[in-house]
């Protein structure tokens, strides 16, 4: 069953949230160390969000769902990831001049 759960993570959250921060990553005209450390935090939230979907089946359809039909901004997952991930949204929210998450 986890294996399912991951999966579906993995399509619905995590690969939307990969495809928006590359698409934020393309958009600034910042140091490659930016993009870095956005990629980081996109590599250490997804082990996170699948482990979290595993203890907690009704946050992740939730989740899923919010994202899939476009409730919650992919992007707005990375609040509560680690350190990596908070300097990545204040990195994404001082380059864009907006808020993570809006549109």
């Amino acid at each position: 069953m986890s294996d399912f759960i991951a999966a579906l993570i993995a399509f619905f959250v995590i690969d939307p949230l990969t495809a928006e921060l590359d698409g934020k990553i393309a958009g600034l005209k910042s140091a490659p160390e930016t993009a870095a450390i956005v990629r980081d935090c996109a590599g250490a939230i997804g082990p996170q969000l699948v482990q979290k979907a595993s203890g907690d089946y009704w946050w992740a359809a939730t989740t899923a769902f919010s994202v899939a039909t476009g409730l919650t901004a992919p992007e707005s997952l990375l609040a509560d990831g680690p350190a990596s991930c908070q300097t990545a949204l204040s990195l994404l929210k001082g380059e864009t001049g907006e808020e993570p998450g809006e549109a």
